[in-house]
């Protein structure tokens, strides 16, 4: 039992290597490199603090265990041990894959669009559109828009994806995106 909540705890960790094994395989030329998505700091962030908190309960659950010599209590602790250590192991490999997502900056290929670890090509792009222009005051100081990209449906929910596009960048990423998306405005 508890082998099988190991194996499928380790499923983020699948997820990130097929990922670099797929970005290996893109040959084409890179056009520009955008930024990297600040969400997936935050997010793994959360999961590394969950990986602490399980891991600190499964070890006092142990210490407990050693100590208990009363066979009712040891019942109760056989049934959060295995519980402790798939969500100990789940939230260690979520913060490893969701660390990795961030340290990706997204880029524009001849061939797509390389966000979220993962290439978008030109014809999956459906639409295009910018926001407002605002500005960042923490962290990466600075003037961006967001470009927000529309995918193709999947089980009739509509996909965006959000690109943090420098300031001073607008007009070359747009040009990109009209010669390869082939949108037309």
């Amino acid at each position: 039992m508890s082998y099988i909540l190991i194996v499928a705890a380790s499923v983020p960790l699948f997820l990130m290597f097929n990922k670099i094994f797929n970005n290996r395989k893109i040959t084409s030329i890179e056009i520009i490199k955008l930024n990297k998505n600040s969400q997936y700091r935050v997010i793994g962030f959360m999961y590394f603090v969950s990986f602490i908190i399980f891991l600190s309960s499964s070890i006092l659950d142990s210490q407990n265990i050693y100590n208990l010599l009363k066979v009712e209590y040891l019942v109760f602790y056989q049934g959060t041990i295995p519980f402790n250590l798939f969500m100990t192991i789940f939230s260690f490999c979520y913060s490893i894959y969701y660390f990795y997502l961030w340290l990706q900056n997204d880029m524009i290929y001849e061939t797509g669009v390389f966000a979220n670890g993962s290439i978008i090509h030109w014809h999956e792009v459906i639409d295009y559109k910018w926001s407002n222009v605002y500005e960042k005051k923490l962290f990466h100081k600075g003037k961006y828009f967001d470009l927000i990209l529309t995918l193709p449906n999947i089980f009739a929910l509509e996909r965006e994806y959000k690109l943090i596009v420098n300031y001073d960048d607008r007009g070359l990423v747009d040009d990109i995106f009209k010669k390869y998306a082939n949108k037309e405005k």
